[in-house]
């Protein structure tokens, strides 16, 4: 059997958006180069257009309408997380996804769960909803701002797992990472390229098409928003 198993999941990520299945105006080349070390599956489909349903399946192999639904993780499900740990893995789940968070019973079967969404170290239920209203608000007003964690910061936090307690040990890891997912929100070099006003109107964009149904984008709008 395998030593270690790492499952990385990256919400709201195209396919057709990444360099080995061919995209040529997005660098992608971690991914690219995996993928050609690997075995990389050109049919794959998903069991659903939404986070919480789609996890259901992943974590299970089960259909997400099983079981209760796919509001939560259902007992009735069994986890792939449970079963690792049980035949003598450690298991280590990271993300800042709250629809994959203890509230929905994602953390069954891992050993070391991370699912703060906000800043590590709040600790109170006060704390928490009070600065979730502040990043929503800086979000509304400059566009800029993001309610989950950045994968460089994902990583820091796997690493200190590591490096703390578990080094050597034989691991299940799991890596969620946010960082193309509504809102847009480029950091460091990208900033400079994107200013606030344009980012602030593209999220707008976003957040009308969920209401319009007939809103119409421009061609160059789209470009910009396939960027961020």
């Amino acid at each position: 059997m395998f030593r270690n198993c790492i499952l990385i999941t990256i919400d709201s990520l195209r396919a057709d958006f990444l360099g080995c299945y061919g995209y040529k105006d997005i660098e992608t080349p971690n991914i690219d180069e995996l993928a050609s070390q690997g075995i990389m599956f050109v049919n794959a489909y998903s069991n659903s257009p939404g986070t919480p349903s789609s996890f259901v399946a992943i974590f299970s192999s089960t259909y997400p309408l099983m079981f209760d639904g796919y509001n939560y993780f259902s007992e009735m499900r069994i986890s792939v997380a449970e079963v690792l740990r049980d035949n003598g893995f450690l298991t280590i789940g990271v993300h800042s996804n709250p629809f994959l968070s203890r509230k929905f019973s994602y953390h069954r079967g891992f050993d070391v769960f991370y699912d703060d969404i906000y800043v590590t170290g709040v600790k109170s239920i006060k704390g928490k909803k009070f600065l979730n209203k502040g990043l929503k608000y800086i979000s509304k007003v400059l566009g800029l701002a993001s309610p989950y964690i950045c994968g460089e910061k994902v990583n820091k936090i796997v690493k200190n797992i590591f490096d703390e307690k578990y080094k050597g040990q034989r691991f299940f890891l799991w890596i969620h990472y946010m960082d193309v997912h509504f809102p847009y929100t480029p950091h460091d070099t990208f900033s400079r390229i994107f200013k606030r006003r344009m980012v602030k109107y593209l999220n707008s964009l976003i957040e009308r098409s969920k209401k319009e149904k007939n809103l119409e984008i421009k061609e160059s709008d789209l470009e910009k928003l396939i960027e961020l």
